[in-house]
């Protein structure tokens, strides 16, 4: 008996160490503008990395890479791995160009087109590239985890369809306003189960969107949202929460909610800037098929209107 279970106990090691060879462990990549590196082009870092490796990207500015893909310009195409992208601060290392170098097309700083639900993680970068209409990252079915990150002179800064969720915490979103329409972080659907917390909106066209009704289980908390025309939008059949949030100072609406599906604000000020008599701080379109539930709130507007319905059954 003691041949055969040390017997079995040799075979079952092999198998463990056999199985562990075809393990590789993750790597972390080193980015540096003067060569000290790995790379000097995180296009080319992404392609040598794999599945669940770190790139690092030193300070400077970073753009010297982009594609053309069917009319849209992508400096980086993250496609089929879980990566994760670690700056060295928002304000130190920034991608995008200063002056764009091309205009006409929809420009995407990070591009994940998959929708295997592997996880890209983004953190202490900035995006910044004024005059351009794109998104800094926009992700097309994966998870998102974005913190500490900074997005300035953008038309959109985070643009997700992922519904693996995720999370966008402690970013500051400032003038993302491109031709009055930028939106710091825009959601469509199916995205789902995405939480954005500790954010702050500065002079944002629109802070956060959330559009069409697979998108469900948005959470915006603890955020500061400031100037721009509008605090938060649901529509078309979007759903989720806002809770614990400031959204002061914009000009057209605080929250705006249209053919919106279950939707509920709690323990949030809203107070708008009037601009004519139409400024309102919550308004409510088309909400026959929708569902508001409200907690310890406040609405405030320079205007007559504070609050506007219309067509509801």
């Amino acid at each position: 008996m003691s041949g055969r279970r040390w017997l079995v106990g040799v075979l079952g090691a092999v198998a463990i160490l056999t199985a562990s060879a075809g393990l590789s462990e993750a790597r972390t990549w080193y980015l540096e503008k003067d060569g000290s590196g790995d790379f000097t082009v995180i296009q080319e870092a992404v392609d040598a990395a794999a599945s669940g490796d770190t790139l690092r990207i030193g300070p400077g500015r970073w753009y010297e890479h982009w594609v053309i893909m069917t009319g849209q310009v992508v400096y980086t195409l993250i496609s089929g791995k879980a990566l994760t992208f670690i700056g060295a601060g928002p304000t130190t290392t920034i991608i995008g160009h200063e002056t764009p170098p091309f205009s006409g097309s929809t420009t995407d700083f990070a591009f994940i087109p998959d929708g295997d639900c592997s996880t890209t993680t983004f953190a202490d970068i900035g995006f910044d590239m004024p005059g351009i209409f794109g998104n800094a990252i926009a992700n097309l079915g994966n998870r998102i985890e974005i913190q500490n990150c900074r997005f300035t002179r953008l038309a959109r800064g985070v643009f997700t369809e992922g519904i693996g969720g995720g999370f966008v915490r402690n970013c500051e979103f400032l003038n993302v306003n491109y031709n009055n329409g930028g939106q710091g972080i825009a959601a469509y659907t199916p995205a789902r189960d995405l939480l954005i917390e500790d954010c702050t909106f500065t002079n944002c066209s629109t802070a956060f969107r959330a559009d069409w009704g697979g998108c469900q289980d948005i959470t915006v908390q603890n955020c500061v949202m400031t100037g721009g025309r509008t605090g938060v939008g649901f529509i078309s059949g979007a759903s989720g929460t806002v809770r614990n949030c400031s959204i002061t100072g914009q000009n057209q609406w605080g929250i705006i909610l249209n053919q919106f599906g279950l939707v509920v604000i709690e323990d949030s000020i809203i107070s708008v800037e009037a601009i004519d008599q139409y400024t309102t701080a919550l308004g409510i379109w088309n909400a026959s098929n929708g569902s508001l539930v409200m907690h310890r709130n406040v609405f405030e507007s320079a205007a007559r209107v504070r609050v506007i319905v219309k067509s509801c059954v």
